[in-house]
């Protein structure tokens, strides 16, 4: 019955946030496109998009069934209540049942996991796997075996299938075992060294090919993010990112008051190796982000949700030492306080100050059909209005080449009243500032 409850609450609150969406997030197009490829068997076009190939294909699987959308955003939910028991399994391991319960509960409604797991991103899939790699990581450590080490290393090839960033669960898979083996062999214990050793080798063999791989192909590169180019190549362009705009997205990815209670509960696991592998993992990851995120420039708190996903381990150990310091205050009022705090912050809508794009779209649609081609700073216009989606050039004089082709654009993406004063005719404007123009020279 609790998971039954649990369950359901994760669930509502996570189809009230996918109601509040005013538009489609900029890489669920991408996605979209990459699903529709594959399914018109054009699988090279489709890797040249550049993201990794995992969500996408799971898209176009399920869209057998579903528009590709509900497919996407599907697949997105129930990879997020899939998680659920994962990382209860993690936290019990790591601590104790009560731990792991108000960690599900917060999980289950904290309000950066829950906008970002509604989304058309892959990032609540790879959430799943990382606490699926995490948990099977633990496990092997505990008891090493052929098995665990195969489910470990399959774990990991399909982190990388979802995201770039999985290459780095398999170094800290690599190191992880390397570092307790040697601890092993300095402490005599040559018999648990050797079944290290064992449930090693799979993650080990899988490092050795896929850095090949990597080496070869060029697999992973950083551009504004980093993407899938094993077919397609690709460069990189970096540039430093400001320190207050990081550390803002760094600090919403967990909330600063979850991070509050996860320095405060720290210390609540120090006795528990499973919590210290748990919240190192956690750690590490953020970290290696937030460096790689500034030095090309980019971020985004979904980047860091695998990591804010297990550093809630610390937070629920707090939470459940209050409760065990405040023995009258009743579990249901306890959790209900947290619901609330967490999950009312959901409600609000996702990117409404975008949804002109959407009308403009879906005027363009209404009114020219599908098929147009629309430059425009985002893709969420073209994508409504069943077109192609171009960038818009960094000067007028690169569209008047373009005669017939539409633009959407705010007097500031070329200038104020430059568009007019060059020759694109205004069709349709709409609040916002957003106008829908037709290049005539």
């Amino acid at each position: 019955m609790r998971w039954i409850a649990l369950l359901s609450l994760a669930l509502s609150i996570r189809l009230v946030a996918l109601s509040g969406q005013a538009t489609i997030i900029n890489d669920g197009v991408d996605y979209l496109r990459m699903a529709e490829l594959m399914a018109d068997g054009e699988w090279r076009e489709a890797l040249g998009v550049g993201y990794h190939p995992g969500y996408p294909f799971l898209i176009f699987a399920l869209g057998a069934f579903l528009p590709y959308a509900a497919a996407a955003h599907a697949i997105a939910v129930a990879a997020a209540l899939a998680a659920l028991p994962i990382l209860w399994m993690l936290f019990r391991d790591a601590s104790n049942e009560r731990t792991a319960w108000w960690g599900v509960v917060i999980y289950a409604v904290h309000p950066t996991l829950v906008r970002m797991q509604v989304e058309i991103l892959s990032t609540s899939l790879f959430v799943f796997l990382f606490a699926a790699f995490t948990l099977l990581l633990v496990r092997a450590l505990e008891t090493p075996t052929l098995r665990r080490g195969l489910l470990l290393a399959g774990c990991l090839a399909l982190l990388y299938l979802v995201r770039p960033e999985g290459i780095l669960a398999t170094a800290a898979a690599v190191m992880t075992f390397a570092i307790q083996g040697i601890k092993q062999v300095r402490r005599g214990e040559r018999d648990r060294a050797r079944s290290l050793v064992v449930g090693f080798l799979p993650c080990l063999a899988l490092a050795l090919v896929g850095g090949a791989v990597v080496m070869a192909t060029g697999a992973i590169k950083s551009s504004a993010r980093a993407i899938w180019v094993v077919l397609a190549g690709g460069g990189a362009e970096t540039g430093g990112l400001e320190a207050g705009s990081m550390l803002y997205e760094a600090l919403e990815s967990m909330t600063p008051f979850v991070w509050l209670l996860a320095v405060l509960g720290t210390p609540a696991l120090r006795k528990n190796p499973a919590a210290h592998a748990a919240v190192a993992i956690g750690v590490g990851f953020f970290s290696v982000m937030s460096l790689g995120l500034g030095l090309v420039g980019y971020t985004g708190r979904h980047y860091y949700l695998p990591a804010a996903a297990l550093l809630l381990l610390p937070a629920a150990a707090a939470v459940a030492e209050i409760h065990r310091r405040l023995p009258r205050l009743p579990a249901n009022v306890l959790a209900a306080v947290l619901i609330l705090a967490f999950a009312l912050p959901t409600q609000r809508e996702l990117r409404e100050a975008r949804l002109p794009y959407r009308w403009a779209g879906e005027w363009i649609l209404s009114t020219q059909g599908p098929g147009s081609v629309v430059f425009a700073e985002k893709p969420q216009a073209a994508y409504y209005a069943r077109g192609t989606f171009r960038r818009l050039p960094a000067s007028v004089n690169e569209l008047l080449s373009r005669p017939g082709q539409l633009v959407v654009a705010e007097a500031g993406d070329l200038g104020a009243g430059m568009l007019e004063r060059k020759g694109l005719v205004a069709l349709r404007a709409f609040p916002g500032g957003v106008v829908v123009y037709r290049i005539t020279k």
